[in-house]
């Protein structure tokens, strides 16, 4: 997410309106601008139109590239976790990671603004491996809020991430609901962690 993105979220925009709004903003202001520029001159609606929309559409496709949207930003991409792994007993998001992994790492700014908009979620990283202090990797960087779980057996929580690191899972009485990979987490998993929660 950018500053502009971020201040949407800070206002209260959902997690989704948030990545859409400088879409929506930008396309407003320039078919406007283009609305104004058009207005005026003697030009056919043969033409006019087409104009209004390529310079609407120029800055929008710019910031799209910049900023792409992604499937996960728009639509719930969970799937059901059907292990027998044990989670904790409470609600609680479960994050398994990798002490070396750079997508782990990338997790914790979401998490703190996660935090920041809902402190009462309960949030636990699930550390592959054994708690090594020769080899901590990123995990001295996990803010205080979440709790932090050693996993030893890789082959346990292998039966719930897949082999796909970080995998965000959503639990409740001890067992796993939903589940995201890193690659189809995105704005909609943000706001259905939210909701799951409230």
């Amino acid at each position: 997410m950018n500053t502009a993105e971020l201040w949407f979220v800070d206002l209260g925009f959902s997690w989704v309106w948030s990545k859409l709004m400088i879409y929506l903003i930008l396309f407003a202001c320039f078919f406007g601008l283009s609305f104004l520029l058009f207005y005026f001159k003697r030009l056919s609606n043969y033409w006019r139109i087409p104009l209004m929309i390529l310079i609407s559409l120029t800055p929008v496709l710019t910031y799209f590239a910049i900023n792409p949207i992604y499937s996960g930003d728009i639509f719930d991409e969970s799937s059901d976790v059907k292990t027998t792994y044990v989670f904790p007993k409470n609600k609680t998001l479960n994050i398994f990671v990798l002490k070396g992994c750079p997508h782990c790492k990338n997790t914790i700014p979401f998490i703190e603004k996660l935090h920041e908009r809902n402190e009462q979620l309960a949030i636990q990283y699930i550390i592959i491996g054994k708690n090594d202090a020769k080899y901590p990797g990123f995990t001295n960087e996990i803010p205080g809020f979440c709790s932090k779980v050693y996993e030893p057996n890789a082959m346990a929580a292998g039966k719930v991430t897949q082999g796909n690191y970080p995998c965000f899972v959503l639990s409740s009485n001890e067992k796993g609901e939903k589940r995201w990979f890193n690659d189809n987490f995105g704005m909609k998993t943000l706001d259905a962690i939210e909701s799951y929660f409230n």
